[in-house]
């Protein structure tokens, strides 16, 4: 009989810790702590995918390498241009897609983009909540290579709100992507 209670004894010491620890990785899986890791260019997402933000729903639609100018194709440098829909579901009228929040990101060598997009579309400026606009953003390419690269990667960046004690509450882009979309880029340019 003592051989069984020492048995038993030994079992519950080893019971116990692993109940623990089997509990321990139920409640993580369940709330998310062993879903894939994004990595540092956030979740990938497919071209027209809508990708809701805490005050945006973006869909990046497409992307080509255009020529700077219509008129005068030489005069001056190409362009990434990309297609998006921006819907703001904000209270107020937005004045424009936050600057860093739509990034393109080019393959491993090749030349910068300038980081600033030279237009947004045919449109007022202003971004009335819960109306989608469709957008256009260019990024000159001053270096581009005579071959373009057959993809782009769209990084997004969600938002987040920052409290400010002097002009209120301040929404400011995060600077990790939290999705991205990989674009076909289709060479259109007259000159090369």
């Amino acid at each position: 009989m003592r051989g069984i209670t020492q048995t038993w004894t030994a079992v519950r010491l080893w019971l116990v810790p692993a109940a623990v620890l089997v509990l321990a990785v139920v409640v993580l899986a369940v709330s998310g702590g062993l879903d894939k890791v994004t990595g540092a260019q956030g979740r990938a997402a497919e071209p027209g995918e809508e990708l809701a933000l805490s005050r945006w729903v973006l869909v990046v639609r497409d992307a080509a390498l255009v020529d700077g100018n219509d008129y005068d194709p030489a005069s001056e440098p190409p362009r990434v241009r990309l297609h998006l829909r921006a819907t703001f579901d904000g209270e107020e009228t937005a004045y424009g897609l936050p600057t860093s929040m739509v990034t393109v990101q080019l393959p491993p060598g090749l030349p910068p983009l300038d980081a600033t997009p030279l237009t947004d579309g045919d449109r007022d400026g202003n971004l009335d909540p819960g109306v989608g606009q469709e957008l256009t953003l260019e990024l000159a390419w001053p270096d581009a290579p005579a071959r373009a690269p057959g993809t782009v990667r769209v990084l997004v960046r969600d938002e987040e709100e920052r409290d400010n004690y002097l002009t209120g509450d301040a929404w400011e882009v995060r600077p990790s992507p939290s999705r991205h979309v990989d674009l076909a880029l289709p060479d259109q340019r007259t000159v090369r």
